[in-house]
């Protein structure tokens, strides 16, 4: 049913000024660090932060979690090329990017940032991350999807995606499925910090519903079973927390 099946074929560059390239991956990325900024000005403001710490903190913790991404990627991986052409690490032009390995450097740094300054809170931090972090990811995905990436397996849906740059197998769009996931996970976190849950509720809410949420979709990616045994460790820390927390409350 091949008349049933989503073409798609779209052109990864949007356009192109002289020598300046502009992607559809590199917009969604920009959108995505728009995005977050904004809304960590809204978290500031709402809760009463210091505005003028937000610009730094935020380009802070976004580099580190492109770095970390990045990172995550080539060790995760492709460790074996990589470890032999070190130098490629920096190579962002070719791709390849770890979601695990940006959470991970995002915790790190912010909860180095914060024994540093201790002006702010740990857990308000990561809440926060959760909530932006959820919608980055959701714009990166689009941006995966316009690269004609993160393919899935073969499939006969009446929505299945013929990636016309990869082959001629009507496949899962598993990049849109996370994309639309990413974006509902994102509005359920952005409600819960209006209800002013307990300090670092949303951030194990965050641990638990993605990275399983993420499992669950992996199973339609063509190569993906490697990446599910990477999430089990956030949805176990965001167990954790959570009944640490809610421990800690029954005991006030």
């Amino acid at each position: 049913m091949l008349w049933a099946v989503v073409r798609w074929n779209p052109d990864p560059i949007l356009f192109e000024l002289g020598p300046i390239t502009v992607r559809w991956y590199g917009l969604m990325f920009a959108l995505a660090l728009i995005a977050t900024h904004y809304l960590g000005v809204y978290f500031f403001r709402k809760d009463g932060k210091a505005e003028d710490k937000v610009i730094n903190l935020s380009l802070l913790l976004f580099m580190s979690g492109l770095i970390g991404a990045r990172l995550g990627h080539c060790i995760f991986y492709e460790w074996e090329f990589f470890s032999q052409y070190p130098s490629q690490i920096l190579n962002f032009g070719d791709g390849g990017m770890a979601s695990h390995g940006g959470v991970l450097m995002m915790l790190i740094v912010a909860f180095i940032y914060q024994l540093n300054k201790n002006w702010i809170s740990f857990l308000w931090m990561t809440d926060k991350l959760a909530i932006q972090g959820a919608l980055a990811t959701a714009f990166i995905r689009i941006g995966n999807l316009m690269n004609s990436e993160i393919i899935g397996k073969a499939s006969d849906l009446p929505w299945a995606f013929l990636f016309v740059q990869r082959d001629s197998i009507p496949r899962h769009p598993s990049v849109l499925y996370e994309a639309i996931a990413y974006l509902g996970i994102f509005i359920f976190l952005f409600w819960m910090d209006r209800k002013n849950p307990k300090t670092g509720i949303i951030t194990a809410l965050f641990m638990i519903v993605l990275f399983s949420v993420r499992i669950l979709i992996e199973f339609t990616k063509a190569d993906a079973v490697y990446t599910q045994f990477l999430s089990l460790p956030f949805i176990f820390i965001g167990i954790a927390l959570f009944l640490f927390l809610k421990k800690k409350k029954a005991t006030l």
